[in-house]
C-alpha cells in the first residue's frame, strides 16, 4: 500500500522533454495532484515526431529547454539516445529527486552519477519486449524474404518486376539457425516466436544466462561468440550498451559469421562497429543487415548505410507500438506516484540510490519548511 503523503509536502513539478500523451495518461495525472506536469516546449512544438521542426531540431529545443529549466523542478524525463542528463546538468537541480525516461534503455541517463546524488531514475523495462521482438522478426522477414529492397525496385520499375531481377531469389526464415547475442527478455521473446513460428533453430551466446531457462525455450547455449557467428545464419544481438559491449560486434566478429548471413540489430547502434560492417557488406561478406539502431543516430544525409540496398533501416522505432507507448507512459506515472510516496517502484533502475534518496527526500522538506517558516516571519514583521 502506498503510503499518504505528508500535508506539508508541495506537489513535485515534473518536467516532460517530448512525449506522446493519451488521455489514459493525462487522466493519470490529473488524478495525481501531488505530481504537477509542466513541458519544456511550447504546445505548437510538442507534437511527435517534431511536426514542422523534424525531430532533430525538436530534441535539440527540448535539451536547450531542459538545461535552462533543470534546477527549477523536482523530476525531469530523458530523451532516448547519446548521453542527455548528466552528472554536470544534475549539479545544476538542487531540488532534483527523480528521472525518468518512458523506455527499456537508460543509457542517456548517468546513472551512477544519479546513484552518487541521492537522485532515483525509472524506466519502463519490459514492457517494450514483445514489440521489439516482433521488429526483430519483421527486420529478419524484410531481408531473407526480399520485401524491403522489392518494394524499393517496384515502385521505381514498375510491378511488372520479375524476381530474377533482383539477383538470387528470397528465401526462407524456417530451418535457419538464428544466433541471438544476449538472452535477456527480449532475446527470449525473439527465440519463442522464432521457433514457434518459423520453425528456426536457435542458439545464443549469453554468460549470464541459466541452462535451465534456455533449455525450456528450445535454445542451445553455446560457449563463446566465435562459435555462434560460425555457426548462424541469422545474427540478431540483444545487449545493453555498456563499456563491454561497446563494439561487440567488429571487424574481426564479422569475418567469424557465415558467408551470406544476416545481422539483425535492435539494441544500441554503438554495439556494433559501422565501419566494420560497412565493410563487410562491401566485400560481399554478408548478405544483408536490418538495423533499427545505428551508430551514429540519426544517420547524417549521404551515411553509406542509407545507400545500401541490402540494410534495412528502421528510426529506432522497434518499442513504437501504440499499446506499448501509452503502457510505458503509464508505467512511468505509477512510479514517480510510488517515489512522491516514498515508496521505491519496481522500474527503479538504480535501487541502490533509495537509502541516499531517502535522505536527500527528508533533508529538502526540511530545507522547504524551514524556508516557509522564515518567510512567514519575514512577512510578519513586514506587516
Amino acid at each position: 500500500m502506498i503510503p499518504d503523503v505528508s500535508p506539508r509536502d508541495r506537489p513535485w513539478s515534473v518536467l516532460v522533454p517530448i512525449t506522446v500523451f493519451y488521455p489514459e495518461v493525462e487522466a493519470f495525472y490529473a488524478e495525481t495532484p501531488d505530481l504537477r506536469l509542466e513541458f519544456a516546449l511550447p504546445p505548437e512544438e510538442r507534437i511527435y515526431g517534431g511536426g514542422d521542426l523534424g525531430p532533430a531540431e525538436q530534441r535539440r529545443r527540448a535539451t536547450e529547454a531542459i538545461r535552462r529549466r533543470i534546477g527549477e523542478v523536482d523530476v525531469v524525463g530523458a530523451i532516448a539516445g547519446p548521453p542527455f542528463i548528466t552528472a554536470e546538468l544534475m549539479d545544476r537541480a538542487p531540488k532534483l529527486r527523480a528521472i525518468y525516461i518512458a523506455a527499456a534503455g537508460h543509457d542517456s541517463i548517468d546513472v551512477a552519477a544519479a546513484t552518487q546524488r541521492g537522485i532515483v531514475v525509472v524506466n519502463s523495462a519490459g514492457n517494450n519486449v514483445v514489440p521489439v521482438s516482433e521488429h526483430a522478426l519483421g527486420l529478419m522477414l524484410a531481408l531473407v524474404r526480399k520485401i524491403a529492397i522489392a518494394d524499393r525496385l517496384a515502385r521505381r520499375e514498375g510491378r511488372g518486376l520479375h524476381l530474377s531481377e533482383i539477383g538470387p531469389f528470397p528465401g526462407m526464415l524456417r530451418g535457419r539457425t538464428l544466433g541471438l547475442v544476449g538472452l535477456g527478455r527480449i532475446g527470449s521473446e525473439v527465440a519463442r516466436m522464432a521457433a514457434g513460428g518459423f520453425r528456426m533453430r536457435i542458439v545464443a551466446y549469453d554468460p549470464y544466462a541459466e541452462p535451465e531457462r534456455a533449455r525450456a525455450l528450445g535454445v542451445r547455449l553455446l560457449d563463446s561468440l566465435e562459435e555462434l557467428l560460425e555457426s548462424s545464419d541469422i545474427v540478431s544481438i540483444h545487449l545493453p550498451l555498456t563499456e563491454a559491449t561497446w563494439h561487440a560486434i567488429g571487424a574481426a566478429q564479422l569475418a567469424r559469421m557465415k558467408p551470406g548471413a544476416f545481422l539483425i540489430n535492435t539494441s544500441r547502434g554503438a554495439t556494433i562497429d559501422t565501419d566494420a560492417l560497412l565493410a563487410a557488406l562491401a566485400e560481399g561478406r554478408l548478405a544483408g543487415a536490418g538495423l533499427d539502431v545505428t551508430d551514429p543516430e540519426p544517420l547524417p544525409r549521404g551515411h553509406p548505410l542509407l545507400m545500401r540496398d541490402d540494410v534495412v533501416l528502421t528510426p529506432h522505432a522497434g518499442g513504437g507500438a501504440a499499446e506499448a507507448v501509452l503502457e510505458s507512459n503509464l508505467m512511468v506515472a505509477r512510479s514517480l506516484r510510488a517515489i512522491r510516496r516514498r515508496t521505491m517502484p519496481e522500474t527503479c533502475a538504480n535501487p541502490e540510490a533509495w537509502p541516499a534518496f531517502l535522505r536527500r527526500y527528508d533533508r529538502l522538506l526540511a530545507e522547504e519548511l524551514a524556508g516557509r517558516t522564515e518567510a512567514g516571519r519575514t512577512k510578519g514583521r513586514a506587516q
